[in-house]
């Protein structure tokens, strides 16, 4: 007979089974009295599963006990020879251990282990670590305010509108928003503690559950809901629970056309905030689209958006305003979604959103407000825009998407406001919102990079595991693996994903090309991920932007004729020919590009720059940007006539005959042509205006989606001017405020810097930027070789000097 066999006669003769499902059932009873018990008194998580170890512990000794107590039972069957048996027969082998196994003792040590484990719930009840009762110390933490919204149940409902599932929580926390009223948790708080919980497209939480959930996000009421019905009809029933007593609370329920779906849902709150004891009725502003069409593909952008696929978000977010142009809440989604895009804010959208802001409620509107800046339809200033991110913050913060704007803040812009620690805070706010929504990929992305520019790679690989489970289909997936790989140089991934390049968008592409720029990588990557740009198929708008981004990158990389063929194709795509005219003058004035393009092109836009300003708005817009270019052409080549002339027609752009950012550039570049003209003519004051300049160039509003945003250029210029006088520290600080996470003239920049640095005895801070610029220019056309040289031998100087 086998030994395992052998056990199993063993046991059952000496009525093991019958004792374990004693300890068994008695462990359940024991189990659910402490469940019951930590409940009801507010004990520590840490107690149920201390009472679950005593009972692990108690199993073996019970089953011990019960072979040593039953050893000298009836005879059993004969089993073989006496060695195996001897095995099975603890009474043979050694008397004292059956004077410690007995069933006195094994009761004994029950009693004292817990009556020690009682001793301690008891001192943690008289230390005031719980308090008895639903309505406990917990509880007293309770917003009753506050109303977690979750998910509706859709059992029986028609597979067409199952998508309300989730968006009735962003449709009812449209109309909760405090203002009168009660005001719901986040959507995407409530939807991701939903999810934690264990709820999902098939599986509903019990009210206990639900009320535990609303507990733990802090709000004092939860409201649960159903809804049945068909592509037409639709029946909408909901209850508001008190978390804190569990009480059933109130019920309402509207029935009626899904073409109405608005109108039920402001009369399901109606009706619950009327029933509720105490509650006055809130006065429901329209805050969402009477159209079930527009509606619907905006909560779909809503989901899209937060998983992370951008490109079907903003196609989502456009439908809904195409379907209601009055949408607020599309158009701020879509202010979003283009965000990432396209690389900055629209201000089309921000233009829809800001003419419907009253349909938004304050904490949306609070949001927009920091997007477009305060002052909008003017240009505000960046301090003015940056508190405005901070004020949205404040006046929600259980909001995950204010969280995450204001990282963005600090991210790209913070710097130039003396924030030392931006990037530090950045990475706080982005956490923060991570914690409140951890469906939220963007702020994960922004956690990947902030890990891997700090090196390291325990948290870089923990958030990017995140990322994957949240974005497994999101455009950015394979820019974020092959980031990650380089960084820590694991080649076999690093391959893979290089393999997958062709099959990838233009956003990941993108971005592979301008993060390699940005931090110095080794540009291979680089060069394939713009050898498949060039090649791929794209709506006029998102070829114009790839375009841009490809003229910075050949710019960079010091090959002036490829970028310069790029102007042209840009040329052929967009209305204004003259942009990529002016382009070529300022990529040779900043940016090493083609002289004698440079020198063509503004013979070409000489004769509008020098014509009376047409009535044309458009047109007019064009000319100051014309007058801009020129002048500074004009300057920096030593001709000063007409400069004066320049300035004052700069400076009577006037809002509202001219749009506000036509005003804003114009005179912005009306003050950099009035330093160069200053300080290059020995004007009285000249410091001055150059200081005045570079305070004014700090300024320019955080997101800005312009063609020729007049920082990256003037910031240049305004160091030259600084170092012309003398002021060499200024001059570094001026070169190092470029913004965050931009390329356009960055050798140029990373050169200055380097100079600079050398100069003022920054003998690391040169190098660092020496190498980044060689990285960048590791292949220039012959035109820069030489200059490319020279940076080289000035390298190799101060690291022979250094020892390094």
């Amino acid at each position: 007979m086998s030994r395992f066999r052998k056990l199993i006669v063993e046991a059952h003769r000496r009525s093991i089974w019958q004792v374990l499902l004693i300890y068994l059932g008695a462990s359940y009873a024991v189990l659910e009295a402490v469940d019951l018990f930590t409940e009801r008194f507010g004990l520590p998580a840490w107690f149920f599963p201390t009472a679950a170890v005593l009972l692990l512990i108690g199993l073996p000794i019970v089953v011990a006990t019960a072979l040593v107590e039953n050893a000298g039972g009836p005879a059993r069957e004969p089993t073989g020879e006496a060695g195996e048996e001897a095995e099975y027969a603890p009474e043979r082998s050694g008397r004292p251990a059956r004077r410690r196994l007995t069933w006195r003792n094994a009761i004994a040590g029950a009693v004292v282990a817990f009556a020690l484990w009682g001793v301690v719930a008891a001192g943690w009840l008289l230390l005031g670590g719980g308090t008895p009762g639903r309505e406990g110390a917990a509880d007293a933490e309770l917003d009753p305010d506050v109303v977690a919204v979750l998910p509706f149940r859709v059992a029986g409902a028609d597979p067409s509108i199952v998508y309300l599932r989730e968006g009735m929580v962003d449709l009812l926390a449209a109309k909760l928003t405090g203002e009168g009223g009660p005001r719901a948790v986040d959507p995407g708080a409530a939807i991701s503690a939903w999810n934690r919980a264990g709820g999902s497209s098939d599986t509903d939480l019990t009210e206990a559950a639900a009320l535990e959930l609303a507990r733990s996000l802090g709000a004092g009421r939860v409201l649960l809901g159903g809804l049945v019905g068909t592509a037409g009809n639709v029946v909408l029933n909901a209850s508001l629970l008190s978390v804190a007593s569990g009480d059933p609370g109130v019920q309402a329920s509207v029935e009626g056309s899904t073409d109405s779906l608005t109108a039920l849902v402001d009369g399901l709150t109606a009706e619950l905030l009327a029933r509720g004891a105490g509650e006055s009725r809130q006065r429901l502003a329209a805050l969402t689209s009477t159209s079930l069409p527009a509606l619907r593909a905006y909560l779909e952008g809503q989901a899209t958006y937060r998983s992370g696929r951008y490109i079907e978000a903003e196609r989502l977010f456009g439908e809904a305003i195409d379907l209601d142009p009055s949408f607020a809440l599309a158009a701020l989604g879509l202010v979003s979604a283009r965000y990432w895009t396209q690389g900055g804010f629209d201000q089309g959208a921000i233009s829809i959103a800001w003419s419907h802001r009253e349909r938004l409620s304050e904490r949306d509107g609070a949001l927009l407000t920091a997007m477009a800046g305060p002052d909008f339809p003017h240009g505000s200033p960046y301090a003015e825009t940056f508190a405005a991110f901070l004020r949205a913050v404040d006046s929600a913060p259980d909001r995950p998407e204010a969280w995450y704007w204001l990282g963005e803040s600090y991210y790209h812009n913070a710097q130039a406001l003396g924030y030392a620690d931006a990037h530090r805070r950045a990475e706080d706010a982005f956490h923060r919102a991570f914690e409140l929504d951890s469906t939220f990929s963007a702020p994960v992305a922004h956690l990947i990079d902030l890990s891997l520019m700090q090196g390291d790679r325990e948290t870089a690989e923990h958030m990017l595991s995140q990322y994957l489970t949240l974005n497994p289909t999101g455009e950015f997936l394979g820019y974020e693996i092959w980031q990650t790989a380089l960084t820590f140089a694991d080649s076999v991934v690093l391959d893979s994903v290089r393999r997958a390049f062709p099959e990838m968008n233009v956003l990941p592409l993108r971005a592979v090309v301008r993060t390699s720029t940005l931090k110095g990588y080794d540009p291979a990557d680089a060069e394939l991920s713009a050898a498949i740009l060039r090649q791929q198929p794209a709506a006029r708008a998102e070829r114009v932007t790839t375009l841009w981004l490809l003229h910075d990158f050949e710019l960079n990389r010091g090959r002036p004729s490829a970028a310069l063929a790029l102007t042209r194709e840009v040329g052929r795509l967009q209305p204004d020919g003259r942009l990529r005219l002016r382009l070529r003058a300022l990529d040779a004035l900043y940016g090493e590009g083609d002289a004698a393009a440079a020198g063509q092109a503004i013979d070409s836009l000489m004769p509008a720059a020098s014509a009376p300003l047409s009535r044309d708005v458009d047109e007019r817009a064009a000319q100051f940007a014309d007058i801009c270019t020129v002048e500074q052409w004009r300057l920096w080549n030593g001709e000063f006539s007409s400069a004066p002339a320049s300035i004052d027609k700069l400076r009577s752009a006037s809002y509202p005959a001219d749009e506000t950012w036509t005003v804003g550039s114009s005179h912005t570049c009306a003050s950099i042509l009035e330093a160069i003209f200053s300080s290059a003519t020995g004007q009285p004051g000249a410091e001055t205006v150059v200081a005045q300049l570079d305070s004014l160039l700090r300024q320019i509003p955080f997101g800005a989606l312009t063609p020729e945003r007049l920082d990256r250029t003037g910031t240049l210029a305004v160091a030259r001017l600084l170092e012309s006088q003398g002021d060499l520290e200024a001059a570094y600080r001026a070169v190092q405020r470029r913004e965050f996470f931009q390329t356009r003239y960055l050798a140029s920049y990373l050169r200055e810097e380097g100079r600079l640095a050398a100069l003022l005895g920054e003998r690391d801070a040169a190098v660092r930027a020496y190498r980044h610029y060689l990285t960048l220019r590791s292949d220039p056309e012959p035109a820069l070789a030489d200059e490319v040289e020279r940076v080289r031998a000035e390298l190799g100087r101060l690291t022979a000097e250094s020892g390094s």
